[in-house]
């Protein structure tokens, strides 16, 4: 519908409980000789007789990727990789750091200088893993992917998995993000991922390396079951062109977000419950901000399938002798994924490729990212990570793995579950009284004077 009008189907059952604001750009409205009552979102000009709160609380309010975007065959050229490879002379900018002060500073720049510097060693493969504590995280992110506040229900996570074995399959990547010549050495290309340290000493130069970088890392509640592990199923993806991802210099852009599995004519690999997935994650909030249009989704649409065929030109390049470097768990899993691409590989395009506009009632989620230099919302994390790890999820979701996805740490054998359990232990053992013999047998009633 084009107009305010009501939609084509009887009246739901009236509500007699209290409804919170509607969202923004909606409106109910009531046709009083009827006594039928709809609601009206003025931003995709569609009528609807369900309250928009309830399908934002049960996760039907946004569209799943399967009304988006479809599968489509490739040719696997070249070319691609080098589009979303930055060059040297572009990391003159700033973005904040994991620190107690979220220190601005060209890290980039930084990193790929000592990653080149043959007078500094690299760092250990255990000291791939960085995280905030809650003084940094609530400095630098105020806001979730989803718009939410962050707190201990939201999770981070790196986009460039930061697990001991698996980070190493995306050191051609780190290199990409600072610009590390294509031909450099794979010790180059790990110090560029984990950072380096002075020789003769034990700490690496700080926030150094591109793992450890706050462009790196994302909040959203269940993230990690959203975007990491065997079976991801949500797609998060930069409204940018390729060059832009490029020449990306910390400031703020949008991304959409898709939950699902994109349309396939043959049955899918596996099952997600995109309503689930929204609503897990909390995508529960709409404003005419977060609405992205045809143009965007095509955009991005447009940067994802270069995106994916730069990950699989990458990744069926792969020489042996350039894997020697790598840990086992790494050098078999590239190997394996290398010899698995053909010529062909699948890539995301628009379902209904014509379209000038999104179908009515299809509303798509766009993530607003702010600039490093504020004090707002969510920093952007670096949009070629952030191309790359969608195409990385997108081949899990087309049966086409690339690069290792990120762990899903069982949360009962975690650090901070453990520690919590031992502060719980000792909390409770303070509260126990240390009983005499005497007092135990006066309780029992067994103590004769």
């Amino acid at each position: 519908m084009s107009s305010n009008t009501r939609p084509p189907r009887p009246p739901p059952p009236t509500q007699g409980k209290r409804r919170r604001a509607l969202p923004d750009g909606w409106s109910k409205h009531y046709v009083v000789s009827e006594g039928e009552e709809y609601y009206f979102d003025s931003v995709n000009e569609y009528s609807q007789w369900e309250n928009p709160n309830e399908s934002l609380s049960n996760g039907s309010f946004y569209a799943p990727t399967k009304e988006i975007w479809k599968v489509k065959h490739a040719n696997l050229t070249t070319g691609n990789w080098r589009q979303l490879y930055r060059n040297q002379d572009g990391l003159d900018f700033q973005t904040k750091s994991i620190s107690n002060d979220a220190e601005l500073g060209n890290w980039y720049n930084d990193t790929r200088k000592h990653a080149e510097d043959s007078q500094v060693d690299i760092v250990a493969a255990s000291s791939s893993r960085s995280s905030p504590n809650t003084h940094q995280r609530d400095l630098i992110w105020k806001e979730d992917i989803a718009g939410n506040s962050v707190d201990i229900y939201k999770e981070g996570a790196h986009l460039l998995p930061a697990g001991t074995n698996d980070h190493e399959e995306w050191f051609n990547i780190a290199a990409a993000v600072v610009g590390i010549r294509t031909n450099s050495s794979m010790e180059n290309k790990l110090k560029a991922l984990r950072g380096a340290k002075p020789q003769e000493k034990k700490n690496r130069f700080k926030h150094e390396g591109v793992v450890h970088f706050v462009t790196n890392r994302t909040y959203l509640q269940f993230q990690k079951q959203s975007i990491d592990g065997e079976e991801p199923g949500m797609l998060i993806v930069p409204i940018m062109s390729v060059e832009g991802v490029q020449s990306w210099k910390g400031k703020g852009y949008k991304a959409i977000v898709l939950a699902g599995l994109p349309h396939e004519e043959t049955p899918q690999l596996y099952k997600i419950n995109e309503p689930k997935c929204y609503a897990n994650a909390g995508f529960k909030t709409a404003h005419s901000k977060n609405i992205a249009k045809i143009e965007d989704v095509r955009t991005a649409c447009d940067l994802l399938k270069t995106s994916v065929l730069a990950m699989a030109e990458m990744v069926r390049a792969l020489r042996d002798e350039d894997l020697e470097p790598l840990n086992d768990n790494a050098k078999k899993n590239l190997k394996t994924n290398r010899d698995r691409i053909g010529d062909t590989v699948l890539v995301p395009d628009l379902v209904d490729e014509s379209a000038t506009k999104l179908g009515k009632g299809i509303r798509v989620y766009k993530a607003c990212f702010t600039d490093h230099d504020s004090n707002e919302g969510h920093p952007a994390p670096d949009p070629l990570l952030l191309a790359h790890k969608a195409a990385n999820v997108w081949g899990r979701m087309t049966g086409l793995k690339f690069l290792a996805n990120g762990e899903i740490p069982d949360p009962f054998s975690s650090e901070k579950h453990i520690m919590a359990v031992e502060r719980y232990l000792d909390w409770h053992q303070s509260r126990l009284k240390n009983v005499s013999r005497e007092e135990l047998a006066r309780g029992l009633g067994q103590l004769v004077n």
